[in-house]
């Protein structure tokens, strides 16, 4: 597994409240460098509001990548 995909986990893992501290201060230290992280990021947290049946008409993002 490569650092990128190693990151999309801990994502995942912070997403599902499963990431431990030094999880979250690497994410907090490499979303602040990257802006791939950072828009996985954001489509993460898009996809969990589609779950949760929230609107995202307006808000922009693009879920197919």
């Amino acid at each position: 597994m490569n650092m990128s995909e190693q990151l999309r986990e801990s994502l995942s893992a912070l997403m599902d409240d499963e990431a431990n501290e030094l999880e979250v201060e690497r994410l907090l230290r490499e979303v602040t460098a990257s802006d791939d992280l950072r828009q996985t990021w954001v489509r993460y947290l898009a996809a969990r509001d589609v779950l949760q049946g929230q609107n995202l008409e307006h808000s922009g993002v693009d879920l197919s990548q």
